[in-house]
This record gives structure tokens, sequence and C-alpha cells, in this order.
């Protein structure tokens, strides 16, 4: 039963590499084995030389300073973290939510049983993405080393021991992000949050980890000294990987232990989680005046709702505005530092900064791709707007105005940093805040005009119009191409034109443009909708 339930989350796991969905059927094998082949070369061939290149740095100055266990406490401890990152994104969904909890639990199978199965796979998947980091690290310290066959083996039991590691951290904060479920009612928007944390985290490291690394290898022997007499722990750890067999065995006890206390715990804890409902609020009713809506702030109500209940449409749509406020933000922190780099790279010619500042926040908001898969996503309940006694135009100009609202919002905040914090001339300043909100309102029609001009309401997967249609193809793309043209539109005819005349050229195009797209969303669009 074991074994069956194994190959189960397996197939789950793996079935868009065996099933077409915009198909609606089984792929050939040549498909199988070219989706397996480009799954290991984005795995292991692009993510993978990230850790040969961490691996080559750190090692032989680490080595040849006799702090090789500091070498591999480092890169362990990152294959660890690259691990929970990849256990908690997909443990959560397997572990707790997953769609067939209801049919296992039916059938006369014993929870431990599933609950082994769900580990397993979750063990294997943890193991993948560890090894992702840590295996690179392992080949470069044998071949630096000359390791022989104890080395070999104590590496192999190192990446078992880091992903037993990660197995009970990523269980651990599985469970602790199912039980916080629990009492949301939005299960979607917890999603997001957990997903933007780690991106955060991922991007605080990255930052901070180029001027550590420089540190640590400039005082290797101070730090592996300081470490050793701190953390004993630690030190242990790292020798497995120079070959410490007692080490080895120590740890590989103790992860054997904690798994076990791991499957244990779930095990009598599994049945009352994925049983649970979510804490509903009890409403004590109070007559008052119904109030009535006109069918637009109906229908704009109902696409901030479809906004609001899918992680899938938030973190693939709308990743724009994060990155917008991230980064006015940043630069209002940062401001004297980014004034004098100005300062000093382009000199008395800031106007030419105005551009560049304007460019980079239109390519900013078009990013976002909200409007572009928003008619497709009805999929087959189309039928029910179409039966609705509304006009279809009231149907696209909503979709097209959520994408302006979820985005001039982050915008305006993202236009006031830039106000404050750069030094830049008054006119120009003033058309750099201004241009992005109308090449905003261009993508937002844009969006919806690519939206019902490329609609795919056949799709199986909710992913398929937010990830491969070609409707947000062309308008993130397109749109970063447009923003580029603006930019080096000003390069080329700078010196003949005033850099503020230029963009209010630019804002008065993105506007008609926009009023032309409006009025064929009004009319040929309105049509073509009503035929879908």
């Amino acid at each position: 039963m074991f074994t069956i339930l194994l190959k189960k989350q397996f197939q789950e796991i793996f079935k868009g590499y065996f099933y077409d969905a915009k198909k609606n059927q089984m792929r050939s094998k040549g498909s199988i084995i070219a989706w397996f082949a480009f799954f290991a070369i984005i795995i292991f061939g692009v993510f993978g030389s990230m850790f040969v290149s961490l691996a080559v740095t750190l090692c032989e100055p680490l080595v040849s300073a006799n702090a090789g266990w500091l070498y591999f406490a480092i890169t362990a401890s990152t294959a660890i973290l690259v691990g929970v990152f990849g256990t908690v994104a997909t443990g959560y969904t397997a572990l707790f939510l997953a769609k067939d909890n209801d049919l296992l639990l039916s059938l006369p199978i014993p929870v431990k049983d599933i609950v082994a199965a769900r580990l397993m796979s979750t063990f294997l998947l943890g193991t993948l993405y560890t090894a992702i980091a840590l295996v690179p690290a392992l080949v470069v310290y044998w071949r630096t080393k000359s390791s022989g066959i104890v080395e070999v083996l104590c590496g192999i039991a190192l990446l078992v021991i880091a992903a037993a590691v990660v197995l009970c951290i990523g269980c651990l904060l599985s469970w602790i992000v199912a039980k916080i479920a629990l009492r949301l009612e939005n299960k979607s928007l917890l999603s997001v949050l957990i997903i933007v944390m780690f991106i955060a985290l991922y991007y605080f490291v990255y930052f901070q980890a180029g001027e550590a690394m420089m540190e640590l290898l400039a005082n290797a022997a101070t730090y592996s000294a300081s470490v050793k007499d701190a953390a004993y722990g630690v030190y242990l750890f790292g020798s497995i990987g120079e070959g410490n067999v007692t080490a080895m065995i120590v740890f590989l006890a103790i992860a054997i232990v904690l798994v076990a206390l791991t499957w244990v715990a779930l095990s009598r804890s599994y049945l009352g989680i994925v049983t649970a409902s979510a804490k509903t609020k009890r409403v004590r009713y109070v007559e008052k005046t119904a109030s009535f809506k006109s069918s637009f702030s109906a229908l704009l109500g109902k696409e901030f709702a479809k906004f609001r209940s899918s992680a899938n449409y938030m973190l693939n749509s709308n990743m724009g505005s994060l990155f917008m406020l991230v980064i006015g933000i940043a630069t209002l922190v940062n401001a004297q530092s980014i004034n004098e780099l100005v300062a000093d790279v382009w000199g008395n010619d800031l106007t030419f900064v105005c551009v560049v500042m304007c460019g980079a926040l239109c390519m900013l908001a078009g990013t976002n791709t909200i409007a572009a898969p928003s008619v497709s996503l009805e999929g087959k309940s189309i039928w029910i707007l179409q039966s609705l006694p509304i006009a279809p135009k009231s149907v696209l100009r909503a979709k097209a105005v959520m994408h302006f609202i979820l985005t001039a919002v982050p915008l305006a905040i993202a236009v006031v940093c830039f106000a404050i914090a750069l030094d830049l001339p008054a006119a120009p300043k003033t058309l750099m805040c201004i241009v992005p909100f109308a090449y905003v309102a261009f993508t937002s029609m844009a969006g919806s005009f690519l939206g019902v001009k490329m609609a795919n309401v056949a799709w199986t997967n909710e992913l398929m119009p937010l990830k491969r249609s070609g409707a947000v193809i062309a308008l993130m793309f397109g749109g970063w191409g447009i923003a580029m043209v603006f930019i080096v539109g000003f390069v080329i005819f700078g010196s003949a034109v005033d850099a503020t005349a230029y963009m209010a050229v630019w804002a008065v195009l993105f506007l008609a443009i926009a009023a032309f797209l409006l009025h064929w969303l009004d009319t040929k669009g309105s049509q073509l909708f009503s035929e879908l």
C-alpha cells in the first residue's frame, strides 16, 4: 500500500510532464522525455551552476586555511535553506491541502500509511532541492582534496542528513501555516504572503552575501577558530563532509530520530488538521436598508473578488506592484547616495535622468498583466456574463479599470518617493510623474484588447491563461519594448528635443491610443466577447 501511495504522490507532482492539460490527453514518450530533460537543465544546469560558482569561490581558500569543516557548514546550511524554501512551497499543499484527502480517508487505509507516503514524497523532493546546492559543493571539494571513499560516503551521508533536517523544518513550518490557514477566510492571501516573504528573504540574503563572503575569505582562520569555540556542534556537522565518521554516525542517528518523531507527530495530528473546518464568525442579524450598486460597480467588485480569491492570479499578474513599492521606498531611503551618483555620472544633464526614471517607472508598471488573462479566466462560466442583462462593454471596462487601479495605486506611491528623493529640474520632473499614469491607462486598455482578441476559455488549468497566454506575453514584452523605445528615442533625438516636450508628446500618445482601444472595446470588442 505504501508503494502505491508513493507512486500516486509522484504522479500528481509530475502530472504536467505526462499529461497535456491544454489538449486534454497524455503526452507522447518523446514529449515526456523532452519535458524531463528541460526540468533537469533548469534545475541542475541553471540553478546548479550558481552553486558551483559559490563552491569554487569558497572551497580552495577555506581548505587552504584548514577550515574545510567551515566550508561544509556554510554550503550545507545554504542547501538546507534552499530545501526548506522548496519544501514549504510544495509540502503545505501536499501534506495538508491535497485534493484527495477525503477520498483516501474514506478508504480502509491507515492514516500512518498516508502520512508516511506524503512524508516520503516530501523528503525525496526536499532531497532534490538540497542536492541542487550541496552536490556541487561536494564535487568541488572532492576534486580539490582528491578525496577517497570515506570522504565520498560521508559527503553522501551529509546530503541525507541535510535532507532530513529540511523535512523536519519544512513539516513544522507547513503545520504552522496549516494552523494559521484554518483561522483565515482568504487562504490565497496567505499563500501570496508566504511566497512574498521568501522572495524578500532571498533578495536580502543575496545582497548581503557578497560582502559577507569577502569578509569571511579575508579572515578565514580567525572566523574558523571563533565558530569552532563558540559552536562546537556546527564544527562537528561541517566535519562530516571532511570524512569525520563519528560525527556522521551521531548526526545520522539524530536525523533518523527526528524523522521518526515527525512521522509520529503528524500521524496523530494529521486527521484533525485535514478534517478541520475553517473558523467561522457568528453574525447577528441586524435589519438594515439594502444598498444597490450600478451594473459597472457590481462587475468591478466581481473582478476584485476573483483577483483576491486566486493566489496564482495575484502572484503571476501583479508582481510589478510589489517591485514599484520596494524600489520607490528604497529610492527614498537612499536618496542622498542616489543623488550623488546621478551628479557624478550625468553631471548637469539631469533632464536625461528624468526620461530614464520615467521609462523605468513605465517598465515596472508594464510588469503587471492583470487585464490580459481576465477574459480567459472566465473559462466555461463566461456564458453567465454573456446571459446577464448588461452591456458587454461594461464587462471589458471593468477588467481594464481593475488593472488600472491595482497598478496606479502602488505607482502613485513610487512616484511620490521618486519626486521627494530625486533632485531634478521641476518641469521634466513633473512630466516624469505624469507619463507613467498615461502609460498605465494605455496598458490597461491594451490588456483588455489582447484578452478579447486572444481569449482561451477552454483551459483545464488556471495557470494556462496566466502564464502561457499569448495575451499575457504580448502585453508584458510589448509594454517593456515600448518603454525601451521611449528611452532610446530620447537618446537618439534628445539633443534636438526638449525633455519636457518629449515626455508630454508621449503622454498624449499613450492617452490617445488608450482612447482608441476603449472605443474598440465598446464596439468590436464587445461583439467578440459576446461570441466567445
